[in-house]
C-alpha cells in the first residue's frame, strides 16, 4: 500500500467515524425470523432491531360480558418497505418505520 492510499483510508475512515449512522431502506423477505433485504443484502435477524410500532400487537377486551380479541397493530408482512437506521460501520440496524 503506497503513502495516498494509506491517507486515503485513514480520511475514509475518520469521515465514517464522524456519520453516527445511516437511513437506508430494505424490504422485507422473512416474517418469522425478520429478514430484510437491502440492495443485494439480507439482514438477519441478529443484527436487525425492531421498534415497537411495528410489531404485531394484540389485546383481549370485555365488553357486556363477553370476551373478544382485538388486534391493535398487524405487525410486519412480506414486501413491506422499511425506514432502517444503520450503525456506522453497518454493524446493526434498527427499523424505525414502515412506508
Amino acid at each position: 500500500m503506497n503513502l495516498a492510499e494509506v491517507i486515503k483510508k485513514c480520511s475514509m475512515e475518520a469521515f465514517e467515524a464522524s456519520i453516527p449512522c445511516d437511513i437506508v431502506f430494505g424490504t422485507v423477505v422473512g416474517i418469522e425470523p425478520c429478514l430484510v433485504k437491502v440492495g443485494d443484502m439480507t439482514i438477519p435477524s441478529e443484527i436487525l432491531s425492531v421498534a415497537e410500532h411495528l410489531l404485531h400487537k394484540e389485546t383481549t377486551v370485555t365488553l357486556a360480558g363477553y370476551e373478544k380479541t382485538v388486534v391493535i397493530n398487524a405487525g410486519l408482512s412480506l414486501g413491506d418497505t422499511l425506514v432502517l437506521l444503520r450503525q456506522a460501520g453497518g454493524g446493526n440496524y434498527v427499523a424505525i418505520g414502515k412506508m
